[in-house]
């Protein structure tokens, strides 16, 4: 009972599981690199809103490792308000059923804001299971200069105001020009009165001897002599 009157021997060709776990291997690779070296943060949670993945831009912005916050969600990582900002724009992501774009802000630990210009979008896994993913760039510098410019122009209106002075913008490749208030109560007529705006606006309602003093004037600064 103890003898051996042969031996069975099977084979199993395992090219084509091999080929696939490298191409697999591969695009993981190419993933990584691609998001690692994006300039973006980006990020992808689960179906319960539960972090899967982000790369290491976002690492790095935010001082934190994939593995410390794999799983969790925005209300346990972020403060109340940015937590439930978030969730809010992820619930209005997918009410759209489309790419939607924010702006959001987070903070650091010094009570700093970064201002972010995000695009949260949903997609679906091999498993048919949906996806929250979105990158953000930081804005911060666009948006304070924007700021910046916001409260410049404030005070320049307060001064005109003031002044009343009357002001008259011309955008030449547009051809569109602004005239403000008090530019029409000089001439004796209320801005309403003088719409539609155009450069004949302005044309019409200068005095015949003083419009081509005017023109030669505006052809000079066309001509960067003045």
């Amino acid at each position: 009972n103890d003898r051996i009157d042969g031996t069975i021997i099977t084979f199993t060709d395992l090219t084509e599981t091999l080929s696939m776990e490298a191409e697999l291997k591969i695009s993981q690779q190419r993933f990584e690199l691609f998001m690692n070296n994006s300039p973006a943060t980006c990020w992808i949670k689960d179906h319960q809103g539960r972090f899967v993945y982000f790369n290491e831009p976002f690492e790095r912005h935010f001082g934190v490792k994939l593995e410390d916050w794999q799983g969790e969600k925005d209300d346990a990582l972020w403060p109340k308000e940015v937590a439930e900002a978030f969730h809010q724009n992820d619930l209005e992501m997918l009410e759209k059923e489309c790419p939607t774009s924010f702006n959001e802000t987070t903070y650091d630990r010094d009570g700093n804001p970064t201002f972010w210009k995000t695009i949260r979008f949903s997609f679906r896994d091999a498993q048919n299971q949906t996806l929250l993913a979105g990158l953000g760039l930081d804005n911060t510098k666009a948006n304070i200069i924007e700021q910046e410019l916001e409260e410049q122009k404030a005070r320049i209106e307060k001064i005109i105001d003031a002044t009343h002075l009357g002001t008259w913008e011309w955008n030449v490749p547009t051809s569109q020009v602004f005239f403000n208030e008090n530019w029409a109560s000089m001439l004796g007529y209320t801005l309403e009165e003088l719409h539609p705006l155009s450069l004949n606006t302005w044309t019409e309602l200068t005095h015949p001897d003083d419009l081509a003093e005017a023109m030669e004037k505006v052809q000079s600064h066309f001509d960067r002599k003045t």
